[in-house]
């Protein structure tokens, strides 16, 4: 069961990240350098959200970004939509990783 967003909040699930570097080295847990952020994907949006965030999206957060929930043993991540960097778009045809950020 996913929770559903109400307002401008956003419900996201985070993406482990890899411990295997782009060589194909295993990185024992701990000793990989922390990022300054991490990837969600969007599960759910509150109605005040703007519309280029939607549910199934991939999004850039810092890594203190939000709150967490627990529901039926799964924790999510309760955020208002600004605290979203970017949205990832993959174009897996081509190995490509853009970020799309809002212009001021």
């Amino acid at each position: 069961m996913v929770p559903q967003a109400v307002g401008d909040n956003v419900i996201c699930r985070e993406i482990p990240e890899s411990n295997m570097t782009e060589g194909g080295i295993i990185m024992p847990e701990g000793s990989a350098p922390t990022r300054p952020q991490k990837n969600c994907e969007v599960m759910s949006v509150g109605e005040l959200v703007e519309a280029n965030i939607l549910p199934g999206d991939e999004v850039v957060v810092h890594t203190q970004a939000g709150q967490a929930m627990f529901l039926d043993k799964q924790v999510y991540i309760v955020l208002k939509a600004p605290e979203i960097y970017g949205v990832v778009n993959r174009d897996l045809s081509q190995g490509k990783q853009e970020v799309l950020m809002e212009q001021p």
